[in-house]
């Protein structure tokens, strides 16, 4: 995603500059042609960086506040993808093509397969191969990204949510339609298009092991995805059927693209280094423990980007440590620093059948252990608290319960938090939150609208089931008129549709939704009113010739639209000139063809159409067409 980004270096290459006392100069600027590559041309004591689509923006951050006041040993970090399509990585050196170094994969082949002497250090979204072991390629572990499912930012045909089985199911082209996923038989019909990144890259290796180990471990060959670029938002923005792995850390900066609830997981991203510049000072000095990148100034730097630093050795973690094995220590800088402060809300949910949902949602959502509930009552001075349910786990930031038999009334509850690592993170206790269980079922909660629509578009009859933040479930009956009764299903908001064709006959009309019921809503009836307008059009007139013989007839073209909709107007079209009419002519599929009659007297003529409608539409005028009587 191409940005403009010269205030931004400026920022980050000042802010790193404060942080390590290098004094204050003057800020860089971004390449013109691509703003993720170097703004300079790398020499040969520079360290010249490829690979990896996801960390670019990152580290290329990162090159801009250390190389702050240098003129050599600089960080040369070339963009994965993006123009020019070939170029030289150094001064001097032959030029190759930039998809030869788009993702991780080729990124770390330029390190010794064969080995590219431009190459410095590869940028890496994924842990270590076993040729890249062979290869004795050195993993320098210093940030924290995520993985989730991308989609268009609204207008989008996902659900919100979606599961690793979904994904399973998608990729291997066991589902290909929205309302095929769980719990989305009410979505659309429409086919998913799965978009899984190019060959080479980080995101797509580690995407698909993840979907391998949840598919028994049978890998996934995705006869059915489409090849895109890795975190470029060109395949999703405008397609309301597209879905791609996207790391969290990029989609945090795309306004075009949303990701997904459910399904998520994190994952360490690296440098990687040949084993001999592994042990030299300068590249240690960039990438190590000790390095820039490590440092309290890289920290600033890659937190602004979006992704996490890693702890340090000293505070417990790995960041700057060389290895050749996947990272597994995931503690970041952030809880690195102390004991971190919990918190956690509690949103409670009663039902007239007794049922109190109670969710409990922890900050930081990293921070893992268990979650008590209890009810709480008593008076000031002598409060009460008996726990409810068993002990729950903390998954993924947040601990669920679901009570039944709840006694009709008030219930009053709080969580309480207990970290499995004391070391890390403190207990923390939600303010209290209220359920309120009904002693009878919901009465009158369906909601029925229906606006007025004109003639040619279909006419939306939408019901909701809700009451008390309660949803409703079962089947919603619709009838009109004279025509059949249609039953639907509630989908999981408590809502469904009914629709009238677009080709209803205008007029008034009333309906009757009937609701079934449920173990919390009684049984509803609802009268709804439809009307359906006139619509409006427009009519054009274009004339065959603009110079006519006297006394030789002439024709226009007349077409008539129904404005906000694809139905053909019909009905009949007059043209006059002045008060006079020179030709009349039938509307069939929204198009006439008209003779104009002849005239006896020379000079411009103006010409008007006028559309006579069924009783569907209204009529409309075009504008004056003119033409010209010669001898």
């Amino acid at each position: 995603m191409t940005r403009s980004r010269t205030t931004w270096r400026a920022s980050l290459a000042l802010a790193a500059v404060s942080a390590v006392a290098l004094g204050t100069l003057a800020p860089a600027q971004a390449s013109a042609e691509n703003p993720s590559d170097p703004e300079f041309t790398a020499g040969a004591t520079d360290f010249v960086g490829v690979g990896s689509d996801t960390t670019q923006i990152v580290v290329d951050h990162l090159a801009d506040g250390y190389n702050a006041g240098k003129t050599t040993g600089r960080i040369a970090s070339y963009a994965a993808d993006g123009t020019p399509s070939s170029l030289s990585l150094r001064s001097g050196s032959a030029a190759i093509e930039r998809q030869s170094i788009n993702g991780s994969g080729a990124g770390k082949l330029k390190l010794y397969s064969p080995s590219n002497p431009d190459v410095s250090f590869a940028r890496s979204s994924s842990g270590p191969s076993t040729a890249e072991v062979g290869a004795k390629l050195q993993f320098f572990p210093y940030a924290l990204d995520g993985i989730k499912i991308a989609v268009k930012s609204t207008g989008s045909h996902a659900p919100a949510s979606i599961t690793v089985s979904d994904l399973v199911k998608i990729y291997t082209g066991q589902i290909d339609q929205w309302n095929e996923i769980a719990g989305n038989a009410s979505g659309s019909s429409d086919t998913i298009k799965a978009l899984i990144p190019q060959s080479g890259s980080g995101t797509r290796s580690y995407f698909l092991s993840l979907l391998q180990a949840a598919n028994g471990g049978n890998a996934i060959t995705s006869p059915v995805a489409t090849v895109t670029q890795e975190h470029s938002d060109a395949d999703i923005k405008n397609d309301p059927n597209a879905l791609a792995p996207f790391s969290t850390a990029r989609a945090k900066s795309s306004a075009t693209i949303k990701v997904l609830g459910g399904w998520g997981e994190v994952r360490p991203v690296y440098n990687v280094l040949r084993e001999n510049d592994a042990k030299k000072a300068d590249f240690l000095g960039i990438f190590g423990k000790s390095g820039f990148i490590c440092s309290p100034a890289g920290r600033t730097i890659i937190e602004a980007a979006g992704f996490d630093q890693l702890a340090s050795q000293s505070r417990g973690g790995v960041c700057g440590v060389p290895t050749q094995t996947a990272t597994t220590n995931l503690r970041t800088a952030r809880q690195g620093d102390a004991t971190v402060v919990t918190t956690t809300d509690l949103a409670v949910l009663g039902t007239p059948s007794g049922k109190v949902s109670l969710s409990a949602t922890l900050a930081p959502q990293a921070a893992g252990g268990s979650v008590e509930f209890f009810e709480v009552g008593g008076t000031k001075s002598e409060p009460t608290s008996t726990q409810v349910g068993e002990t729950t786990p903390v998954k993924g930031g947040t601990a669920d319960l679901v009570l039944t038999g709840v006694a009709p009334g008030q219930h009053t509850y709080e969580a309480r938090y207990t970290p499995s690592d004391v070391n890390l993170y403190g207990p923390s206790t939600s303010a209290t939150a209220t359920a309120d269980v009904a002693g009878s079922k919901f009465e009158a909660a369906t909601t029925v609208t229906a606006p007025d629509t004109a003639w040619g578009t279909t006419k939306t009859v939408s019901v909701t089931v809700a009451k008390n933040g309660v949803k409703g479930t079962g089947s919603a009956s619709f009838v009109y008129a004279d025509k059949a009764s249609v039953t639907r299903q509630l989908d999981s908001s408590g809502k469904v549709a009914f629709s009238l064709p677009a080709t209803t006959p205008v007029g008034t009309y009333w309906g009757v939704v009937s609701y079934s019921g449920d173990a919390n809503f009684a049984k509803d009836f609802s009268l709804v009113k439809l009307v359906v307008k006139k619509a409006t059009t427009k009519t054009t007139l274009k004339l065959a010739a603009s110079k006519v013989k006297v006394k030789k007839a002439t024709k226009g073209k007349v077409t008539v639209v129904i404005n906000g909709t694809a139905q053909k107007a019909a009905g009949t079209v007059t043209l006059k000139i002045g008060k006079t009419t020179v030709g009349t002519g039938k509307v069939v599929g929204g198009k006439a063809t008209v003779t104009i009659k002849a005239q006896t007297k020379v000079g411009k003529k103006s010409v008007k159409a006028t559309f006579t409608p069924s009783s569907s539409n209204y009529g409309s005028s075009s504008a004056t067409a003119t033409y010209t009587v010669v001898k």
